[in-house]
């Protein structure tokens, strides 16, 4: 093909190019961001459990008779008589540090439950972006640095045609001012005869020469 005859082809490589450009520049991926997503889409959709593990653990933890307490007292019975003998320091200690650890969980445990609830409007965005992530990943890559790797070789092809379409354009100027340039010289060449056309060529060469 010409350069002239290949021109559509190369709109059509550009329309798609630009398409392809624009898909992923409006998606706006950020490096680490389908990793987040995928661990806070497992979170939401098992929200029930979750929670339903935590409140149970916390239970244990601060109930009545429930853990705590029961370390309250055992740490409390070896205070009393921890003084009579010193084998049982160790013992007393690790019942405190026990308590104490225990406790501070139990604390973490009452915070996720008093600030924890699911939010529809998060979930659903989430679900949305993922699966523009994996409409992007079938087309362009796998991963964040394929994709953007994609995106830019694709710019660079655009450019590559925007500027082989600058040239036909200019070629295909390049031939219309030839082509008037030529008629007005003479209007009518194709209509005089062979000998006629001779003369005239020759008149014109003259009168160029004077």
């Amino acid at each position: 093909l010409s350069l002239h005859d290949a021109l559509p082809i190369w709109e059509r490589i550009l329309d798609r190019l630009e398409w392809e450009i624009k898909e992923i520049t409006e998606a706006a991926l950020e490096a680490g961001e389908l990793e987040a997503l995928q661990e806070e889409v497992k979170r939401l959709q098992n929200s029930g459990k979750i929670m339903t593990a935590v409140n149970s653990a916390h239970e244990y933890l601060d109930s009545e008779r429930g853990i705590l307490d029961n370390l309250a007292a055992a740490k409390d019975q070896l205070a009393a008589v921890v003084r009579y003998d010193e084998r049982l320091h160790n013992a007393c200690e690790s019942l405190e540090g026990s308590w104490i650890a225990l406790d501070e969980c139990r604390r973490e445990l009452s915070d996720y439950l008093s600030s924890e609830e699911y939010d529809a409007a998060r979930a659903a965005y989430v679900e949305e972006r993922l699966d523009l992530w994996y409409r992007l990943q079938k087309k362009y890559g796998d991963s964040y640095e394929e994709i953007t790797a994609y995106l830019e070789q694709a710019q660079q092809q655009a450019d590559q045609v925007i500027g082989r379409s600058k040239q036909e354009a200019k070629i295909a100027c390049d031939r219309r001012k030839n082509r008037h340039q030529a008629s007005r010289q003479d209007p009518f060449p194709f209509f005089r005869e062979p000998q006629q056309r001779d003369q005239h060529t020759g008149a014109q060469r003259q009168h160029s020469q004077t």
